[in-house]
């Protein structure tokens, strides 16, 4: 610990600035704020990687609701953030639900946001690697293995539901060829913490750069007899498509619409969320049925707007499992 201790004193004192200001008093001293950042966040990110899977589940909750209930007032009244998640709300529901209900979905969604990180760390780098075998069962596998069994491996959608990054962890431990995409995150003592993760936990993944790049190796797994594993429930800034969700057009990506037409892979949708207390379910449904024209845009209309409504379904089922943050319907 010393050592990151002395290299974040570093960080701090800016020293190689400060020498070249001592040589050249004209040089403008600059501070260098990602490496502070990045600084401090080794301090906070390392403790906390160690500490949280040898505390007791409950604890790890406890201290993510004490979290999120002491900074719940703030987000009622920072705008942005608040206008934006009942904005998303009224759209999907409109006047079926009162005010008090809506509010209620909101606390109980951000409320599992802030659960999120303390529960992946607890799972997936517990010592016990059955906790999270027992704690999160799987329903509905026979529908990836009767793709896997065509040979064309299997696109699964998924979305921003319950602990979406415990599901990726769980479905590691299967004796199934399940891929992820990621990205890298922008602050590097968590993104470094993420890959260590990743590993310990044997997940597969495909590391999103270029979108050329991305498709190749994508098409890849897919010949390779892989499920490729996509969340499409956000919105689609650049390349979408406008297709109904809660039934308002919406830009969703078509790239795992395209993958399924080019490769013959088809779209299984699964979902993961809370039931009884600490279990947690992954369910696994059935292929999408989506009869084709042989139009091409016309099967990949069709094909997107058929996943926005599985995913529609799911989030009226448990409504306060899904993450409402995101600008969805915006254009």
């Amino acid at each position: 610990m010393s050592s990151k201790y002395l290299t974040f004193s570093i960080y701090v004192f800016n020293i190689a600035n400060y020498e070249r200001y001592r040589e050249d008093p004209t040089h403008t001293m600059k501070i260098p704020f990602k490496k502070i950042r990045n600084g401090m966040s080794q301090l906070i990110v390392r403790p906390v990687f160690f500490f949280i899977p040898r505390m007791p589940l409950v604890v790890v909750r406890l201290l993510s609701d004490t979290i999120f209930y002491t900074i719940f007032p703030l987000f009622l009244i920072v705008p942005g953030m608040k206008t934006q998640i009942f904005e998303n709300i009224d759209i999907a529901y409109g006047d079926d639900m009162t005010k008090k209900e809506k509010f209620r979905i909101v606390r109980l969604a951000l409320r599992n946001t802030f659960r999120l990180p303390g529960e992946c760390i607890y799972y997936g780098l517990n010592k016990d690697p059955k906790k999270l075998v027992d704690d999160v069962k799987i329903v509905g596998m026979e529908h990836f293995r009767r793709a896997l069994e065509k040979g064309t491996g299997a696109i699964a959608i998924g979305s921003h539901t319950g602990n979406f990054v415990n599901m990726v962890t769980r479905m590691a431990r299967e004796d199934v060829p399940y891929v992820i995409l990621t990205k890298k995150i922008k602050n590097d003592a968590i993104n470094d913490a993420y890959n260590e993760g990743k590993e310990r936990c044997g997940v597969r993944h495909i590391d999103v750069k270029k979108r050329s790049d991305n498709m190749s190796a994508i098409r890849r797994a897919l010949r390779d007899n892989r499920i490729v594993h996509f969340i499409v429930d956000e919105r689609k800034k650049r390349g979408g498509i406008m297709v109904p969700f809660f039934g308002k057009p919406a830009p969703t990506a078509t790239g795992p619409a395209i993958l399924s037409l080019d490769t013959g892979a088809p779209l299984i949708p699964i979902f993961i969320t809370h039931r009884n207390g600490f279990k947690q379910v992954i369910e696994i449904l059935p292929p999408l049925d989506v009869e084709l024209t042989g139009d091409r845009n016309t099967d990949i209309f069709n094909l997107t707007a058929a996943g926005n409504q599985v995913i529609e379904d799911y989030i009226r089922t448990y409504p306060e499992q899904w993450s409402w943050v995101n600008p969805r319907w915006k254009t």
